[in-house]
């Protein structure tokens, strides 16, 4: 008897061991469905163009673009463990894009959107952090992503002015003197003083030098964010979320709603201007 009930023991564990493990993969598929896995994912879900299981939805579909289901949707592409930003101004942004009067949907291909790419490079021989400002542009007939705007602390270091170093001029007479005077100016620090009043130092000029030097190379990338300013006093970063849960890749991170003049401070503070 001892043996039959072993036997039996043996046979069905395997049953449930494979039963558990369909359930686990079915599970696992869901979460991989239900995840916003692509930065196009992100925008067809936002306009509400594909469904939640990856279905895109035609034009002609009811649930095409419906604003009523939008809110719905729009609420799950926030990151759920982010506390920072309160139920009250998602509200206000959901309502904000989906008012019957004045939608808004996300455009890929045109409006305010750009990417800010966390990259290491070699730089004279140590590993340095550098952030790429990308930027979509067209291009005869197609488009094509471009680099921006750079920011890289060495060379922010080099031009960076001491405001107790007191600032360098060329004499008014200089020029009776054939500007001789810029041999000895123009060996000393801060040789951006001699300068006209507007000059500003072009980062990505100096990038690309550096570059073609062969004193700066690429390493890779470690994490990307998108910024958008499409939709009216309103801005939102996105960021890439790699967990095991429904609520995970391509999701809102942050939410502000701005003014025009606290849109410009944003934008200086994102470029580190």
């Amino acid at each position: 008897m001892k043996k039959l009930y072993f036997s039996i023991f043996i046979a069905i564990v395997p049953f449930f061991v494979a039963q558990a493990q369909v359930g686990n993969d079915f599970a696992d598929k869901e979460v991989l469905v239900a995840s916003t896995k692509q930065v196009n994912q992100f925008f067809r879900r936002f306009n509400l163009e594909e469904d939640w299981q990856g279905n895109r939805l035609r034009k002609d579909d009811p649930l095409y673009r419906n604003n009523e289901l939008r809110k719905k949707t729009i609420a799950q592409l926030f990151d759920m463990s982010n506390n920072g930003i309160s139920n009250d101004i998602k509200r206000q942004f959901i309502e904000d894009v989906t008012s019957p009067t004045s939608s808004n949907y996300l455009t890929f291909w045109e409006g305010e959107w750009f990417a800010e790419a966390h990259c290491k490079f070699m730089y004279n021989g140590k590993v340095e952090d550098a952030i790429l400002y990308m930027k979509l542009e067209e291009e005869n007939k197609g488009i094509k992503w471009v680099i921006s705007d750079i920011y890289f602390e060495p060379f922010f270091e080099i031009f960076d002015k001491d405001p107790n170093i007191r600032k360098k001029y060329l004499h008014p007479m200089s020029h009776e003197l054939d500007f001789m005077n810029l041999k000895k100016n123009l060996k000393e620090r801060e040789e951006q003083d001699l300068a006209d009043n507007s000059y500003k130092p072009h980062y990505l000029t100096v990038f690309f030098y550096e570059l073609k030097k062969g004193n700066l190379k690429f390493l890779y990338t470690t994490q990307t964010f998108y910024h958008f300013f499409q939709v009216d006093n309103w801005y939102f970063k996105l960021e890439e979320f790699n967990r095991s849960t429904y609520n995970s890749g391509w999701l809102i991170a942050d939410l502000l709603k701005i003014s025009q003049s606290e849109k410009n401070l944003l934008l200086k503070n994102i470029y580190h201007d």
